[in-house]
């Protein structure tokens, strides 16, 4: 406790202490908002999100290096073109691949923020996503609900029996993708 108060007064983010595991572990319950990993997100323009992405890519690599306390092994980025993403969201399917085309870009091949973010914070964070539902795809029912998990913490089996005794019971097997 006294190494993570002395680098805080000294204005060093905890995540940059070089804590144990051990450490770590006994000061998690304050929510230090330092010791939680980072992400870094750069807004670009469509040129630079579409055409020239890995020239992008290759500068933000470059900031990241001059941040101060930047652990480049634990904190991730992600490109975004928030400008792009607004126009598209306002189209529909079809009329955003054709959008896209118009830049030189197919649909599949562009990782929008909308869709990359949350996947990002989800492996950031250790977290593990469950959808339940009456064993239909979730487009097709109202019904498909979401459970946010720690990496870990429970096994399908065990998450199956909190939901529902029966559940657990009659439990045969779990798809994991």
């Amino acid at each position: 406790l006294m190494k993570v108060r002395g680098g805080l007064e000294e204005g060093l983010p905890a995540r940059s202490m070089g804590l144990t595991n051990e450490e770590e572990k006994s000061i998690r319950s304050m929510g230090l908002l330092t010791l939680k990993p980072v992400i870094y997100a750069f807004n670009v323009d469509e040129v630079d999100f579409t055409m020239n992405r890995s020239e992008a890519l290759e500068q933000i690599t470059g900031y990241m290096r001059q941040i101060q306390y930047c652990d480049l092994g634990k904190d991730q980025c992600v490109l975004v073109s928030a400008k792009l993403e607004s126009e598209l969201a306002e189209l529909s399917l079809v009329e955003r691949g054709e959008y896209l085309r118009d830049l030189g870009v197919e649909f599949d091949d562009i990782e929008l923020c909308h869709c990359t973010l949350p996947l990002l914070i989800k492996d950031q964070l250790g977290l593990s996503l469950v959808y339940t539902g009456p064993g239909v795809p979730a487009e097709r029912t109202q019904t498909t609900k979401m459970h946010v998990l720690r990496s870990n913490e429970i096994s399908a089996l065990d998450f199956a029996g909190k939901l529902r005794k029966e559940i657990r019971d009659g439990f045969m097997f779990a798809e994991v993708t």
